[in-house]
């Protein structure tokens, strides 16, 4: 991003980012039909029946190809006017909008993508795809950097798109003929049962898809639109470390979805509960530990990267790390609820919580600026959270799954984390106390956080899974 401050007009790149928010948009085309693919395809190897998984595949893969040329043409004809809703013109507005037009080539290659991805993660074999988000992140680094050194300008970060949206496909292909069982790839051909259940439960899929979408990538739009697009790309530059902590986080929510609808269809649903507990509270711990990283280091880090008047200030960053761990933990529970069956419901409180956040959002942005915007998102994620445990308490009733009787997490360590993390946060927002209060307030951060990982059943849990893997490839080294 340094680079493409140095080679790109601010404006036009303040523009760029701004407008990037309608490709998420665009993306809600999928429909919800990933997650419905996710959903069927791991009760379908619940009960063993690879030949309905193949179905289902094939199903979703004709939809999602349709809504991708969908995308594409929406792309096509929005392109033009894009540079205008930013106030870009001449040679800047002709660069955006071919920019944008090759950006929705590569969102539609990704969201073909969704149908082998879904299939992944509802086979519960998702090794390929981890492997191709870091390969064709890298990839799609080099190719940013390599094209912009070479005067690509703007047209570098599509570049990147296209590259990252070539390499996941090449992964999807090699999975498909690699991991996939016969089963599956012999039945792969759409059936007009599983198409049609699929696009009856699709408007209300994806308005939840949608909703979803409004509510985590509308951000950089409504300050473009609203203030401006120079606060645009503060926004984006404050909040960038805890985008790459929520990407790393959320492989919880991804990798759990297909398993727990495999789980609640199985001989084993009566330990649905516990599951769902231990993963609520193994995304919590994780999630609180990261927000208070984040707040101590954000100063540093922007003003290093790219200067410190980039950076949003502490209350922004605060309010920022409050939406990191509020807004994941809402979608973890959401999603847990829909793996349960409950598409509908899950998508109807998805729409809710846009209904509300959307107008929030829009009135604290134009009132207080960017504290304004994350602090609607907070607010909101709250709501929907405590409303997405209400629930799925109702549907342990119905699964006739008893609750846990276990006694509740303690969360004062949580608490303490996230507090120094927060003195950390302004020490080094306010620039008062010096070098010794902020080596201070970061150490009691660092031991705060040890007795947390000490503490936390969840984390001890995961660890000591994790201990003779890594003694074990320690041997092997």
């Amino acid at each position: 991003m340094p680079f493409y401050l140095r080679f790109v007009e601010p404006k036009t790149y303040g523009a760029w980012i701004a407008s990037g928010d309608l490709f998420f948009y665009l993306n809600a085309l999928e429909f919800g039909i990933p997650n419905l693919m996710i959903q069927q395809i791991g009760a379908s190897v619940a009960r063993r029946d690879l030949p309905t998984a193949g179905r289902c595949t094939a199903s979703g893969l004709a939809i999602l190809s349709g809504a991708a040329t969908l995308l594409l043409v929406l792309c096509s004809n929005l392109a033009d006017r894009v540079p205008g809703w930013f106030h870009v013109v001449g040679d800047d507005a002709v660069i955006l909008a071919r920019c944008f037009l090759f950006g929705g080539i590569a969102a539609s290659l990704s969201l073909i993508n969704q149908a082998f991805v879904a299939l992944g993660r509802g086979l519960q074999d998702t090794r390929y795809q981890n492997v191709s988000a870091v390969v064709s992140s890298l990839l799609g680094f080099g190719a940013a950097f390599v094209s912009i050194l070479h005067g690509a300008g703007l047209y570098s970060i599509p570049v990147s798109l296209m590259v990252r949206a070539l390499c996941s496909a090449a992964f999807s292909f090699t999975f498909w003929f690699r991991r996939v069982p016969v089963l599956v790839r012999s039945n792969f051909v759409p059936d007009r049962r599983t198409l049609k259940a699929f696009l009856q439960l699709s408007p209300l899929t994806a308005l939840g898809s949608f909703s979803y979408t409004t509510t985590t990538q509308s951000e950089n739009l409504l300050v473009g639109l609203i203030v401006g697009t120079d606060a645009a790309i503060i926004l984006s530059l404050t909040r960038r470390g805890a985008e790459v902590l929520r990407s790393l986080i959320d492989m919880i929510i991804h990798a759990s979805f297909g398993a727990f609808s495999h789980l609640v269809v199985s001989p084993e649903k009566h330990r649905a509960v516990a599951v769902f507990d231990e993963l609520t509270g193994l995304r919590l711990s994780v999630a609180v530990i990261a927000a208070a990283g984040f707040m101590a280091l954000n100063e540093m880090f922007v003003r290093t990267w790219v200067g410190s008047s980039y950076y949003g200030g502490w209350t922004v960053t605060a309010l920022i790390a409050l939406n990191l761990l509020f807004s994941g933990q809402s979608y973890l529970v959401n999603s847990l609820y829909r793996a349960t069956g409950h598409i509908i419901n899950g998508s109807l409180l998805l729409i809710g919580e846009a209904l509300f956040r959307l107008p929030m959002a829009a009135a604290g942005t134009a009132l207080f600026g960017l504290a304004g915007l994350q602090a609607a998102a907070v607010l909101t994620s709250i709501g929907s959270l405590a409303a997405g445990r209400l629930f799925c308490r109702r549907a342990w009733q119905k699964l006739k799954i008893e609750s846990s009787k276990k006694r509740g997490p303690c969360f004062v360590p949580h608490a303490s984390v996230f507090a120094l993390g927060l003195a950390c946060c302004v020490v080094a927002g306010r620039g008062e106390g010096g070098l010794g209060i902020s080596i201070l307030t970061r150490t009691l951060l660092l031991m705060a956080c040890i007795y947390l990982v000490y503490t936390d059943p969840f984390l001890r849990d995961v660890l000591a899974s994790l201990a003779p893997r890594m003694r074990m490839r320690l041997r092997i080294l």
